[in-house]
């Protein structure tokens, strides 16, 4: 797609581009949490004699089939209302004024103080927070990093695109989304960053977890990221519709041509 032909366009965001891939940790996921439903609903109740043979009969044992396959779509949709409410808590902090109290709901404070405690021991500018940048790479993406802003003091200060995380672990797409975002920032909004890093919140310890990336190791992701992108507009761009597509700025444009 040429810069001319993006008048009027809609660029697709960069998590519905990482969508395509298939995630073999999910799909293994997901079959434990069915498994799990089944066993707390089902097996645990007859091993310690919970129910009697004639209850287990009386059980709707489809139902309870029905629900395990559909369970883990629950527990995901849980963790990312968690996940999003940990965001949505932690912008509002940014933006506060100094004198400003923020409340966070309890089952957030662990997360919400792993992000202090980092922001805290960083020295951390924010310059641009829950920013859209994009890229006409590929037929486009566009993406909202969590902070763009400088990290550290004196020669190791540096800046950085960073994308929060609430999950258990750091998995190979968050590389791919943070590489997205990282040159996305570089083409759309003129910052020369030059870092990435993912902080992962932990939901357990309340401590953070921070994962520092390089030009290298962007660029590495970028080019697989950009794979994606291709295929996502060769193979769905003429299909679908997207409410989440998002039009660039006609000036920002006629920058680029």
């Amino acid at each position: 797609m040429t810069v001319e032909s993006l008048a009027g366009a809609k660029l697709p965001h960069v998590t519905t581009i990482l969508d395509v891939l298939m995630k073999k940790g999910l799909i293994n996921w997901a079959a434990r949490m069915a498994v799990t439903y089944i066993k707390d609903k089902v097996i645990d109740l007859i091993k310690f004699g919970l129910i009697d043979f004639d209850e287990l009969q009386a059980m709707d044992l489809d139902k309870i089939i029905e629900d395990a396959r559909d369970y883990h779509n629950k527990k995901a949709a849980e963790a990312a209302d968690k996940g999003k409410r940990v965001h949505e808590a932690i912008e509002r902090w940014l933006r506060a004024k100094e004198e400003e109290e923020i409340e966070v709901d309890e089952d957030l404070q662990k997360p919400f103080k792993a992000f202090l405690t980092w922001w805290g021991e960083n020295n951390i500018e924010p310059i641009l927070i829950e920013e859209k940048v994009w890229s006409l790479d590929q037929g486009g993406f566009a993406g909202i990093p969590d902070v763009i802003g400088y990290v550290g003091k004196g020669l190791e200060r540096k800046l950085y695109v960073i994308d929060f995380k609430t999950g258990k672990a750091i998995y190979d797409d968050f590389t791919l989304q943070l590489a997205a975002y990282f040159f996305a920032a570089r083409q759309s909004q003129g910052l020369e960053v030059e870092n990435a890093g993912i902080l992962r919140l932990d939901q357990i310890t309340g401590e953070p977890e921070f994962h520092k990336f390089g030009m290298t190791e962007m660029g590495k992701a970028y080019a697989r990221f950009l794979s994606l992108v291709r295929y996502w507009h060769q193979t769905y761009r003429e299909k679908i519709e997207l409410e989440d597509w998002w039009t660039p700025p006609e000036e920002q444009i006629e920058e680029e041509k």
